[in-house]
């Protein structure tokens, strides 16, 4: 359920980073997303505290990339 909530949340915030910082920086999120979150699918099923750096690396630049388009934006 993590995955498709933050899933959820970049796909809101996403097209708005797009617009302002420029469309290629979508591929590079989606990539780093789906990277991070086998990675997150690994660590999990090893020993679940390993799960932390593919949930960091997944969901943080989402929320980074909204702010610094806000900003520029603004």
């Amino acid at each position: 359920t993590n995955t498709t909530e933050q899933l959820v949340l970049a796909l809101a915030l996403w097209p708005f980073a797009g617009w302002v910082l420029g469309w290629a920086l979508l591929p590079v999120l989606g990539l780093n997303f789906a990277v991070m979150r086998v990675l997150f699918w690994l660590g999990y099923h090893q020993s679940p505290p390993l799960r932390g750096l593919g949930f960091a690396a997944s969901f943080y630049p989402t929320p980074v990339a909204a702010l610094w388009a806000l900003g520029v934006w603004l």
